[in-house]
This record gives C-alpha cells, structure tokens and sequence, in this order.
C-alpha cells in the first residue's frame, strides 16, 4: 500500500513538474501551477525522499545519467516479480536525455536473467512466446523530474533458500544483492 501512495505521489509530481509558468487569463495562475508553491515543493521533495527510501538494490545506467532502483522483488507461487524505477541521476545540459536500453522483447529474453546462485532464470513468456515484460525499455531524464522511467520482468522463482539475487539487464551494471520477499 505505501508504494502505491509513493507512487501515486510521484505521479502527481511529474504533473507538477509538466506544467508551464504562464498565468491564466486575468492574471491568476491556473490550478496546478499555483500547486507549485514552496509547500508544494517541499512536498514533492518529501515523496522523492520517501521513494529513495524504498529502494532495495541500485545499479547505474550504462550513458551515467539514470539509475535503477529495484523497488520490489517479490517471490509468489513460483513466480518472481522484480519493479524497477530508473532515478535521475545528473541532468542533461538543459535538454532531455533519451536512451533505448532494449527495443526488442525477444532480445530481451536472451540478454536479462536474475542471477541466484550458480543459476540464471531467464524470463517467463506468455502464451504467445513473448517475455513477461514491456516490449521495450527506455530512459528519459529531464531536468527536474523525479522519475526517469519504469520496468519489470517476471522469472521464475529461485528456490526458497535463495534469500537475494543479482539481475542483469541491458545497458545497465549488474544489480546485486536484491533482497527477495516472499508472501
């Protein structure tokens, strides 16, 4: 539940963080840009300080300016579940920086696996033979925004004497020491 309110929050701070700084017509600002108040602010430092503490794991982009954080990986009947948000970690020179990090899903499920053990569980697949994941993978930092991007994958489960994982993903370093939680 509180990740959801985190994330939630954070939603509604990209909202924030979208908005212009033009004023409505007769000079008062519209609803969300009269938010960005220095309590609005603060608020959304608050949730950006809330979201760094969820953070399990971390591993950084291969161009530098992003950084997967593992948020959840949790062990359920057999499946693993591993969410990622990618953080910004230093802004472009007032631009956006944009990087594809896979765009292919069948690649995808040759090149990620979570690492436990001596072992590699790659991706499941669905019905249709594709990977349980997004088809694609990409990163867009922003000057100012919170959240540079989103991901998850689903693998089968390690056995339950596995308490922590590796996983690799496509231009990321490897992501080690994730702690698993079972429910």
């Amino acid at each position: 539940m509180a990740t959801r309110s985190v994330l939630a929050a954070l939603a509604a701070t990209l909202g924030l963080a979208a908005c212009g700084d033009s004023a409505a017509p007769g000079g008062e600002a519209p609803g969300p840009v009269a938010a960005a108040t220095p309590e609005a602010k603060a608020q959304a430092q608050d949730v950006q300080a809330a979201a760094k503490e969820s953070v399990i794991a971390r591993g950084m982009t291969s161009h530098g300016t992003a950084e997967a954080q593992v948020v959840e990986a949790v062990r359920q009947n057999g499946i693993l579940t591993v969410k990622i948000r990618f953080g910004p970690v230093r802004a472009p020179g007032g631009g956006t920086d944009f990087h594809t990090l896979y765009g292919n899903p069948k690649k995808a499920q040759e090149e990620i696996a979570v690492v436990a053990g001596d072992r590699k569980y790659f991706l499941l697949t669905d019905a249709d033979g594709m990977p349980l994941t997004p088809p694609d993978m990409m990163v867009k930092v922003t000057k100012d925004a919170p959240l540079a991007g989103t991901w998850w994958g689903k693998f089968p489960a390690p056995p339950a004497e596995i308490k922590t994982v590796s996983l690799i993903l496509p231009e990321v370093e490897a992501i080690e020491n994730i702690p698993l939680s079972d429910r």
